[in-house]
């Protein structure tokens, strides 16, 4: 079986027009760093696994989508993988993460601004914390 069935699934999911899955998608964003990080003995190592490239993918794929809701799961993925993986991880998807999320903004109409004022938080959340 191939194990990126899961993060496929896990998209699926953080892209769901019920935003209340995006929950127990978080949940399980976490369980797969902390049984990688529980394996391979660190964060730093569990973050250069290959799996976790294919995850940064696929949720910043969710970006680039044509809903909104979908737009919204691939933001709370993006902003999970800020918050939970090494900084030096975060460094290297820096462009990739912060790429998706102005084209998130950018594409936005009026009818979801406020969901814009939320990004724009977390993307300046994200630059103080990260000191760029």
């Amino acid at each position: 079986m191939d194990p990126l069935v899961l993060v496929d699934a896990l998209a699926v999911i953080m892209g769901h027009e019920e935003k209340e899955l995006c929950k127990p998608g978080r949940m399980a964003l976490s369980l797969i760093l902390q049984t990688a990080q529980t394996v391979l003995g660190s964060k730093d190592m569990a973050c250069r696994l290959p799996l976790m490239e294919y995850l940064a993918e696929r949720m910043c794929s969710l970006c680039y989508e044509r809903a909104w809701y979908t737009k919204l799961g691939g933001c709370s993925a993006i902003m999970f993988l800020y918050e939970s993986m090494s900084k030096r991880w975060v460094y290297q998807h820096l462009f990739v993460f912060v790429k998706a999320q102005l084209f998130v903004m950018m594409d936005l109409n009026g009818e979801v601004c406020i969901f814009f004022f939320c990004r724009k938080a977390e993307l300046c959340n994200f630059f103080t914390v990260y000191k760029i």
